[in-house]
């Protein structure tokens, strides 16, 4: 099976040695019955060759499954002030751990927070937020268009919680700022443009091109808006 699998390079490959894996575990089920001999516990015996397909049909069902290509995602592209409006916080944290979970079908990566100034605050200071995808067990999940976060770095955040308690970065990746000093020590936030296919409030097609200010603008502007 190494040696197949070391030269896959096209699907086509893959698939033919995926039909060679279920022409083995065929084979397998055929020497167990061609073969006579006398067994003094027979449950056990068929569990242990029970167990046995299991984990072959496993295997390969998960080999397949890797092979799934991801769906694209379309954002609605959200202004500044949507951002701050429809945001249940806003904090200036940085990211001190991580850690993942399965929700039903879906990963999440759960980035723990150390909030050093908070400029909207709901109920409470969210101490972690999730992002859709991450690595759970054997599980490994792409969650398109979601932003990526470095342990020890410092970032500027509009975070949501929903009903079900959970806290996301609102927009995914509309939502974080790095944040990072300039030569003249000012914080400066900046936040690259998304190549992910985006909408306006319309339906219409727009591109992002990204945004970067001073911390002190951004705080500044926040505090208006939520005056109005």
């Amino acid at each position: 099976m190494r040696e197949h699998a070391g030269k896959c390079k096209t699907l086509a490959q893959v698939g033919s040695i995926c039909l060679i894996c279920v022409s083995k575990v065929h084979k397998l089920s055929s020497e167990f019955r061609v073969k006579s001999f006398v067994i003094r516990h027979p449950g056990a015996a068929r569990r242990v060759l029970k167990n046995r397909r299991m984990r072959l049909s496993f295997h390969l069902l998960a080999s397949v499954a890797l092979l799934a290509p991801a769906g694209a995602t379309t954002l609605v592209k959200l202004s500044m002030d949507d951002l701050i409006v429809k945001s249940t916080a806003i904090v200036r944290a940085r990211i001190t751990g991580t850690r993942s979970a399965a929700v039903g079908r879906d990963v999440y990566t759960y980035y723990q927070l150390q909030v050093s100034e908070t400029l909207k605050q709901g109920p409470a200071v969210p101490a972690e937020f999730a992002v859709p995808g991450g690595v759970y067990g054997n599980i490994r999940q792409i969650g398109i268009g979601s932003p990526t976060f470095t342990e020890g770095q410092e970032y500027v955040l509009f975070l949501w919680t929903g009903r079900s308690g959970m806290t996301q970065v609102i927009g995914l990746s509309q939502g974080s700022f790095n944040l990072k000093q300039d030569a003249t020590g000012a914080a400066i936030l900046n936040r690259p443009a998304i190549a992910d296919q985006m909408l306006d409030k319309s339906g219409q097609p727009v591109s992002d091109a990204g945004v970067t200010m001073k911390w002190s603008e951004l705080r500044s502007l926040i505090r208006k808006t939520l005056q109005k």
